[in-house]
């Protein structure tokens, strides 16, 4: 498995993710989560196609992130096809989904006192191994 660095900036990512019609295709790695790509399009409330295990994702969510999965080039035409069969209104609908649920699974409120419990929990085990030596 390689890893391709950004083709883009991040003004030029944001720029594109503003435009209405945007579908992003990312992350192709059964082993692979979401990455900053993907998170950043469901924050824009745009449709992302990536690889995504339900079954191992469901651990660690406890809704389905709403995407299109595909695995395969065969699997990503497939979900190319589906959005170009949606209305532009099908299509925002989607993308509201997808941003309600990017902030309510990532967003500050979520992600930032799981930082701090995982910061505390080192701490303590420090502290303990600390009081062993």
């Amino acid at each position: 498995c390689g890893s391709v660095g950004p083709m883009y900036g991040r003004t030029t990512v944001r720029a594109i993710l503003s435009l209405p019609n945007v579908v992003v295709a990312d992350q192709f790695n059964s082993l692979a989560g979401l990455g900053f790509t993907g998170l950043e399009t469901l924050f824009s409330g745009r449709i992302l196609i990536t690889s995504w295990d339900r079954a191992g994702h469901s651990r660690v969510y406890s809704e389905p992130a709403p995407l299109l999965a595909a695995s395969n080039a065969h699997e990503i035409a497939v979900q190319l096809r589906e959005v170009t069969i949606m209305s532009m209104e099908e299509r925002q609908a989607f993308g509201q989904r997808a941003r309600r649920w990017a902030i309510r699974c990532h967003g500050q409120q979520t992600i930032m006192p799981q930082v701090v419990a995982m910061l505390e929990n080192a701490q303590a085990d420090r502290r303990r191994y600390d009081a062993t030596r």
